[in-house]
């Protein structure tokens, strides 16, 4: 049954683009069984872990995570430029420990 709600899952974002972790819970707990949800430790409905894993084995680089607002997102070409573009982005260098901070020439 895992793999089956991660297919229904990975279709649901590739045909609307955008599915919020809340609605998919709702739906996958009156299509499946509430035994495929719960609620996380922050207080959020998810989707139990082993739909999860076989979600991310279906999805590769099809589909994204946004973390900020909890919804999968279908990757987009101006997602994959932005991503591609990232990777040449100059890399900054670690800030010092505060415990060092003072023992920088600051004026």
């Amino acid at each position: 049954m895992h793999k089956e709600i991660a297919q229904w899952l990975y279709d649901r974002v590739m045909k609307e683009g955008d599915v919020y972790q809340s609605d998919a819970v709702s739906e996958i707990a009156e299509k499946f069984g509430d035994e495929y949800t719960y609620t996380n430790e922050n207080g959020n409905p998810a989707i139990d872990r082993k739909v999860l894993a076989e979600f991310g084995k279906l999805k590769g680089d099809d589909i994204t995570w946004n973390r900020s607002d909890l919804y999968w997102h279908k990757k987009t070409d101006l997602d994959r430029q932005l991503e591609s573009m990232a990777a040449d982005l100059p890399v900054m260098e670690d800030l010092p420990p505060i415990s060092d901070l003072d023992q920088l020439d600051i004026k």
